[in-house]
């Protein structure tokens, strides 16, 4: 819910949890466009440590990587500065933050 206020309170469009089924029905945790319409997805990376959590982001990175699918992870320490980490990785994938 906090990546989502986030998103919404810099109007960025995003999607939530979207299926994709061309992709192994994988389910990212958000779906945002870049400025050439292409898609972006971002991960929380939330449990860290937990052994069949650990598994399970291995096994979506995988994915996101074979795909050539760009990814944006965001890890608990990031909540520390969100706003910050947030722009930055979004300006990296080019997603314009509306003013």
């Amino acid at each position: 819910m906090i990546f989502d206020n986030w998103l919404f309170r810099h109007r960025v469009f995003h999607a939530v949890e979207p299926i994709l089924p061309h992709l192994h029905n994988l389910i990212p945790d958000f779906m945002v466009y870049n400025s050439e319409e292409q898609p972006v997805f971002i991960e929380y990376w939330g449990m860290e440590g937990d052994p069949v959590y650990d598994q399970r982001t291995q096994l979506k990175f995988e994915i996101y990587r074979n795909h050539n699918l760009p990814l944006i992870g965001i890890k608990p320490a990031d909540l520390q500065n969100l706003d910050e980490a947030m722009r930055a990785d979004l300006h990296k994938h080019r997603i314009l933050i509306p003013r």
